[in-house]
């Protein structure tokens, strides 16, 4: 990984020219009715460049994020006994094992009733980080941890009404807002990583460390992708499934959209940048402190190309606002992976307080130890419950790619 600064110097170095070859290759496209091969060339190959340096610094970023909190944490002397005893069956085979008293007091402490083991507080906070800087939602929305199988609570549909009144006058009756429940159940996710019995026993090898990697990574992945298209079957329903309209009155459960004007892609310019102007005045007003605009890289770099009639970049790399700049004054996350390239009536940006969103984890994560289905590996059966879903569906409005 690159220094940021050098990261961001590249960025505002290749800006530019960017902006300037796509004008160009958008020009020839308009006087000739076809495409220039060497300028379209260029222009993906500096799409490319910009892709990639602003990925690499959205994860400069989100590692920031939580270097500060990891350094802060310290182990109890609860946490590094327990630490103890997970690395010890993570070693060891202990079916008919001789165990000393201390060894099986340590292992009582992680021992699941239902079977396997609970992976330690130290270790599941660690392996917590991991997954937050890698899913970008995680940063922005509304948290919970439980310890049942759902999280339920109240929408609260309208305001409560109020007025002003004389010390004398009568108080005239007032609205009350419309309650109704909602319910998040945690889904279960689970993954199998595997090693060799011979770096088990390899006493230099950091098999805890070796443990939080894989699934930190594995588990990242999947949820990432359920917080944005997960179906709400059997796992958690993400924030573009749910139903659009363009009406600014809807169903609970609708969110707001906006075309961008043009099918699968901006309106010409100068004026595909009004499409952004439009869902910023969309997004409720009590929502826009906190808001965010979410996109994958590939839809923020067709957006870095982007001026209005003055020649102004509709993105601005202010990089101390927004992990991947600013668009409208409003940061940017160029780190949402799993929402979809622009293409024909795509999905591709959101302008979101994620605060409306809200993610459940289970505490518990557990761990089967299994050396006998892959031999000669170890494999490590592992399952997380983790639940998602809107309950504010006027905290975003998305961009759709269509006329």
């Amino acid at each position: 990984m690159t220094d940021m600064s050098q990261t961001i110097d590249t960025i505002n170095r290749n800006l530019d020219a960017y902006q300037k070859a796509a004008a160009e290759n958008a020009e020839h496209i308009k006087s000739f009715g076809q495409q220039s091969g060497e300028l379209t060339e260029k222009v993906t190959k500096m799409q490319s460049d910009m892709e990639a340096a602003i990925k690499e610094l959205t994860e400069i970023k989100r590692a920031q994020l939580f270097a500060a909190e990891s350094k802060a944490q310290g182990m109890t002397k609860a946490d590094r006994e327990q630490t103890q005893a997970f690395e010890m069956m993570l070693r060891k085979n202990l079916e008919g094992a001789r165990l000393s008293d201390a060894e099986q007091k340590a292992l009582s402490t992680i021992t699941n009733p239902d079977g396997g083991y609970l992976m330690p507080q130290a270790t599941r906070g660690r392996m917590i980080e991991k997954i937050l800087a890698r899913s970008p939602i995680r940063q922005y929305a509304s948290v919970q941890a439980i310890s049942g199988d759902a999280l339920e609570g109240l929408y609260d549909d309208e305001d409560f009404g109020a007025g002003w009144v004389g010390e004398t006058q009568a108080r005239a009756e007032t609205t009350t807002a419309q309650l109704d429940k909602y319910r998040i159940e945690v889904n279960e996710m689970y993954a199998k990583p595997k090693i060799t019995q011979k770096l088990l026993d390899d006493a230099e090898y950091d098999v805890e460390a070796w443990m939080i990697r894989k699934l930190g990574l594995v588990f990242a992945r999947k949820e990432s992708d359920a917080f944005v298209n997960g179906d709400g079957s059997s796992k958690p329903r993400g924030f573009l499934d749910y139903s659009l309209s363009t009406s600014a009155n809807r169903n609970r459960g609708v969110v707001r959209k906006v075309k961008s004007g043009a099918s699968g892609a901006f309106v010409a310019a100068p004026n595909g940048f009004k499409a952004f102007v439009d869902v910023r005045q969309a997004l409720h007003r009590d929502h826009h402190n906190g808001a965010v605009w979410a996109m994958n890289s590939a839809t923020l770099a067709e957006v870095m190309k982007m001026q209005d009639s003055d020649g102004r970049s509709v993105w601005l790399p202010d990089f101390s606002r927004g992990v991947s700049g600013t668009i409208l004054g409003m940061p940017v996350d160029g780190g949402f992976d799993h929402m979809p390239d622009i293409s024909a009536g795509s999905k591709s940006i959101a302008l979101a307080n994620f605060a409306g969103y809200q993610i459940v984890d289970r505490k518990a994560i557990n761990i089967l130890r299994d050396p006998y289905s892959s031999k000669p590996y170890v494999e490590f059966y592992t399952t997380r419950r983790v639940g998602g879903g809107l309950i504010d569906n006027d905290c975003m409005v998305v961009m759709t790619f269509e006329a």
